[in-house]
């Protein structure tokens, strides 16, 4: 169980180094074509790579591509195609450090949409939910126009990465991972096309441009980092997951400043950290266990 939980972890941190260093890609991919036209080719290119991969693993068990795993696979697809559109849309005003901070807060987010559905937030959520508050106001604080214009729409993109983790959760142990992988990278594909079809303009010549950064978010922000988290999330303690998630805002500072020259002034640094605090106490700060008493612990039940 152990080794499980380790290989669960190391999944998702290189899924979360993956996808920081993804925020670079977004950005150099924008300065030649739209923010539609880059999700369609990038989960398209995503979709290329796991479609057979799935095709695969449902041959060799035996399974096919069945109702339920469609409709599953569909939801997931249109949440993902939310949160990535907004999140892609709030990239072209504001910096991939900035957006890397604030996407992360979706990992407080979580703990919100289950106390919608009747699961009380603990302590340790609460101070998480604080500290960020604090952070994001520091981050907003000498800002405006269109820079605050996207630090909007990545915090919207932030709530719909949020659900996307929570509906994972729920369906990557009934459904075969990478089939839901594939699906939902098909749906996001189609939906981006159709509307960059009639919203952008972007040609050959343009795309030929942006072939690096497609290719890299395609293939290792997308496919390979999608494909890491449903199989952990099928393993890892939610605790550990959302932690480990969570340092995907660490990488996109540390990739912004290595590669594009991006700096955060001293009070973005601040708020940056108060808002990596707070993700870190919503999941490390837990109620101690009820004692029996005998002073002993309770017997878990089986």
């Amino acid at each position: 169980m152990r080794s499980l939980t380790f290989k669960a972890d190391a999944m998702l941190l290189v899924a979360a180094g993956l996808w920081g260093s993804g925020f670079i890609a977004q950005r150099a991919g924008m300065e030649h074509i739209g923010p539609l036209l880059f999700n369609a080719l990038r989960y398209a290119l995503g979709a290329a790579l796991v479609v057979p991969v799935a095709w695969l693993v449902l041959r060799r068990r035996g399974a096919g591509w069945d109702r339920c795993l469609w409709r599953d696979g569909i939801i997931l697809g249109l949440v993902l195609t939310a949160a990535a559109g907004l999140q892609q849309f709030g990239m072209v005003f504001t910096t991939a450090s900035r957006a890397g901070f604030i996407t992360g807060l979706y990992v407080l987010m979580v703990p919100a949409l289950a106390w919608m559905s009747g699961i009380r937030p603990t302590v340790g959520n609460l101070i998480g939910i604080g500290l960020a508050a604090v952070g994001l106001a520091l981050f907003a604080g000498q800002v405006g126009g269109g820079t605050a214009r996207g630090d909007g729409l990545v915090l919207a993109s932030a709530g719909m990465w949020a659900l996307h983790v929570v509906l994972i959760g729920h369906l990557a142990p009934r459904r075969d991972p990478t089939a839901l992988v594939a699906i939902q990278f098909l749906v996001a594909a189609v939906i981006s096309s159709g509307l960059s079809l009639g919203l952008e303009r972007g040609g050959v010549r343009e795309v030929g441009n942006a072939w690096i950064a497609i290719g890299y978010s395609g293939v290792f922000a997308t496919a390979v980092a999608y494909s890491l988290q449903f199989m952990a999330q099928r393993d890892a303690p939610a605790t550990h997951a959302t932690v480990l998630m969570s340092s995907e805002a660490a990488f996109a500072a540390f990739f912004g400043w290595l590669l594009l020259g991006e700096t955060l002034g001293l009070r973005e640094w601040i708020g940056g950290g108060f808002m990596l605090g707070g993700m870190l106490a919503s999941q490390l700060i837990r109620p101690r266990p009820a004692v029996s008493a005998t002073g002993s612990d309770p017997t878990p039940a089986p």
